[in-house]
């Protein structure tokens, strides 16, 4: 696999699950788009709003992990 494409992959689920939001902000473009099909109000555009989001949900739930079942 190829590691260019790799590193970066993992690097944003360590940040995930070690709870750095500094790590994702570096992960995440400045123009980060979330976009929810099922509920289009809950989009939003922003690497900071994520951020934001990303914080509430590490202090919401402190055991919050991801785990990668596939690549």
């Amino acid at each position: 696999m190829n590691n260019d494409v790799q590193g970066p992959v993992d690097r944003f689920f360590r940040a995930l699950n070690v709870h750095d939001v500094d790590e994702l902000r570096d992960c995440l473009h400045p123009d980060f788009e979330m976009v929810v099909p099922q509920k289009p109000a809950r989009g939003f555009a922003g690497r900071d709003q994520e951020l934001a989001n990303m914080r509430l949900l590490f202090d919401r739930y402190p055991d919050f992990a991801v785990t990668v079942l596939r690549r």
